[in-house]
């Protein structure tokens, strides 16, 4: 069983904090697929999984501007 949920292309994500309300609650479950992107490029207004490079902690932020093909969340 382990194998199939590292090979799989869907995550699973629990929303901790309700820096993402209303759109996304406190204990809420999201899943993204890893492969989206590679079929189109995201865009403003995409709410993204990204990891946070202080800490290593996965954050959900939603992408508002890209500029020079850099994107800017918030």
């Amino acid at each position: 069983m382990q194998l199939l949920r590292t090979t799989s292309p869907v995550f699973r994500y629990t929303i901790v904090g309700n820096s993402m309300y209303p759109a996304y609650k406190d204990g809420e479950e999201v899943l993204v697929c890893r492969i989206a992107y590679y079929l189109s490029r995201p865009s403003t207004g995409h709410a993204v999984i990204l990891k946070d490079p202080r800490n290593g902690r996965k954050l959900i932020k939603r992408i508002v501007k890209k500029e020079h093909g850099r994107f800017f969340v918030q």
